[in-house]
């Protein structure tokens, strides 16, 4: 009975490498965010298997055609008669393929499964870029974001501090408005640089084959 269970237990470690490793909770860096879509993206996997499939006809292709048994029955007085019949004949045979061919057929099959392999490694290259993209744009609103959210400080504190110094006499109302519209503008940057995170985090998730609103943080 333990023995079952250690082995259930080594097949789900196995199964889930990343799931252990990469929590949703924990910051990822670039080279996981780069490691989890190369395998976890869909036309990888398929090209991975098309390369698979293509090895194995490479051994087919090499492989030498296979033996016959031939049986023969002549001369039957009856139908299906095979006891009484007058001559009956058993023998092996193996073709014999001139010199060459199967070389040459195994050495395209090769050139095949090379193709599969080039394609898959310019796909790797486009995902490494396109993940990039998205990891540095996500940096990027970040520090957006991080810089409208000081602006904003900034612009609501000198509101205060107008507004004081209008009850206090010492500025006129225009100065409360500005302070105002600025304030407003602020608060409008935070909005729109908190969309961009937002956009920006779901890009990267679709590239990471996650959900779009999955929680992620690098």
């Amino acid at each position: 009975m333990i023995r079952r269970i250690s082995i259930v237990c080594l097949i789900f470690g196995i199964s889930f490498p990343l799931l252990a490793q990469t929590p949703e909770n924990e910051p990822l860096t670039l080279d996981q965010c780069i490691s989890i879509a190369i395998e976890q993206n869909p036309l990888v996997l398929s090209s991975q298997q098309q390369y698979n499939a293509a090895l194995a006809r490479v051994n087919q292709a090499k492989a030498l055609p296979q033996p016959s048994l031939d049986y023969d029955s002549d001369l039957q007085p009856n139908f299906f008669n095979f006891k009484d019949s007058g001559e009956t004949y058993f023998g092996v045979s193996q073709s014999i393929e001139f010199p060459g061919k199967r070389h040459l057929r195994g050495k395209i099959a090769s050139k095949e499964a090379d193709e599969f392999l080039q394609e898959i490694e310019l796909l790797k290259l486009d995902i490494v870029f396109q993940v990039k993209q998205a990891f540095f744009g996500l940096l990027l609103s970040q520090e957006k974001l991080n810089y409208a959210q000081q602006n904003l400080e900034l612009a609501q504190d000198f509101l205060r501090k107008a507004e004081l110094k209008f009850d206090a006499g010492d500025v006129a109302k225009v100065e409360v408005l500005r302070a105002s519209v600025e304030a407003s503008k602020a608060a409008n940057e935070v909005r729109s640089a908190s969309t961009e995170v937002r956009l920006s985090k779901a890009m990267l998730n679709y590239l990471l084959a996650r959900k779009k609103y999955s929680p992620l943080e690098i």
